[in-house]
Formats: C-alpha cells, sequence, structure tokens
C-alpha cells in the first residue's frame, strides 16, 4: 500500500518512532501481571484463650513483579480433618524481631524486588457485646486478684488465684471457644488486594497430638492467676508446630 510518503517523510516517522519506544519498557514488561512469592516460616505458633484461638505464622512476601502491589487483608482458612473449622484475619502484627507488642495490621505496599517481613497474629474479632462482657469478666478477676495482693503478707510470694465464682466466666468462655483437638490439620494462606481479589495463597498442613492439646487446654486453669489476660497485650503460652507445604503431600 502506498502511502504517498516521501523517502524522506518516512525516515522523519522512523525516527519519531524509535523516540517513541525508546521510552518504553521492554515488551515482555507490557504484560506482566504483579507478582507476590510467599513464604512462611515451617512452624506454627499455636495459642489458646479466653477469646478464642490465636495462630502465629512468620511471612515474607516478596514482589517478584514489575508493579508496586498493594495487599489490603491476609486471612486464614482452618481446616481439621478436612473439616471447615474457623477463617481467621490477620489482626496485628510484629514490626520487628525484638518487639514485644504487637501492632494493629493495616494495608502495605510491596514495590518490586522489595519484601515484607512480619509475623503476624490471626485471631477473630469479637462483636461489641462479647467484647463488653469479656471486659466485665476481665475487670471482675483483675479486682478480685489486686484485693488480695494488698493483704498478702509481705515476703509471701506465692500465686494469688481469683476467687473460683470469679474466674467461673473466663473458664466458660475459654472452653466454649477452645478448638484445638487432636488431629490433622490443613491452613490456606490468602493475600487479598484492594478489589477484593485473591493475589496469592498457599497451602499448609500441620498436626496436632494429644499432648499439644493438654498443653493448649492448660491455659484454661491458668486463667484464675490472671495469665494472660491481667496486663494489654500479654499474651498466652504458646505451642509451636511443624509446618509442611501441602504441595509436598
Amino acid at each position: 500500500m502506498d502511502l504517498g510518503l516521501s523517502p524522506e517523510a518516512w525516515s522523519a516517522l522512523l525516527a519519531c518512532a524509535a523516540i517513541i519506544l525508546s521510552q518504553l519498557p521492554p515488551v515482555r514488561l507490557w504484560f506482566k501481571k504483579p507478582g507476590l512469592s510467599l513464604m512462611v516460616r515451617n512452624q506454627a505458633a499455636l495459642r489458646a484463650s479466653a477469646n478464642g484461638p490465636m495462630i502465629q505464622l512468620f511471612l515474607r512476601v516478596e514482589n517478584i513483579g514489575t508493579t508496586k502491589v498493594r495487599v489490603d487483608r491476609v486471612s486464614l482458612a482452618v481446616r481439621r480433618d478436612r473439616l471447615p473449622l474457623m477463617e481467621v484475619d490477620a489482626q496485628g502484627y510484629f514490626e520487628t524481631l525484638g518487639s514485644t507488642n504487637p501492632v494493629v495490621f493495616h494495608p502495605f505496599f510491596v514495590a518490586p524486588e522489595d519484601a515484607w517481613t512480619h509475623t503476624l497474629n490471626f485471631f477473630a474479632s469479637l462483636s461489641r457485646e462479647d467484647e463488653r462482657a469479656y471486659r466485665r469478666e476481665k475487670s471482675a478477676l483483675i479486682t478480685n486478684i489486686q484485693s488480695q495482693l494488698s493483704v498478702r503478707p509481705a515476703g509471701n510470694t506465692a500465686l494469688v488465684y481469683a476467687d473460683p465464682a470469679v474466674a467461673l466466666p473466663l473458664k466458660a468462655r475459654f472452653e466454649r471457644n477452645f478448638v484445638w483437638q487432636q488431629g490433622e490439620y490443613e491452613l490456606s494462606l490468602f493475600l487479598w488486594g484492594k478489589d477484593g481479589k485473591v493475589i496469592t495463597e498457599e497451602k499448609y498442613r500441620m498436626l496436632l497430638f494429644e499432648s499439644d492439646r493438654e498443653e493448649l487446654l492448660a491455659a484454661k486453669e491458668r486463667l484464675a492467676t490472671g495469665d494472660g489476660i491481667m496486663f494489654d497485650g500479654q499474651l498466652p503460652p504458646v505451642v509451636l508446630v511443624p509446618l509442611d507445604s501441602a504441595k509436598n503431600g
């Protein structure tokens, strides 16, 4: 097809096209989708408290794509013996390895060739009604223990237990929310984007033995001493369980 252009016009057009193309990324990058690589340390830290189960995972989220990626939410779906058990979101994370108190989880960005690395706490949020009830029970227990401590003889370092009637509501709450039974668990970890779509996901397996269950259940009796609830940010005892990638099975 003859466009009626002189050789000089063609040369100018090609030169202009070359300048435009030189400003663009290579063609292989035009259609490159955002990509995140997800790595989880091969251990899960499990906890049991009056407010329900908590799972801690150490995550490394690396951007292996070419565009900055925003992660709005991280969630965990847990199945036991192939039956759905719970779905929980990451509610907080530790800013550094030396941090003792977690900060509230919030959306984050990962730039290309960069990584976001933190330990995350996964647990269910309480309803407003349940939160108020828990605060009343917690306040009553703390007041009861502090009252006993105020009259304890000097030099007496024995543990102080709340009166049984005061500790009972918290123990009952613990029993209602306890889920860590012996069995095989599958953990599906999801990273969600701003559009509500899954960016990436990974699946893991872990086994809980009867000894793990008993160790986690023992936290119920320690509630009467204020263990795990006396101070904001204090966490109940942890049980470490090996994690395996579901891809290996």
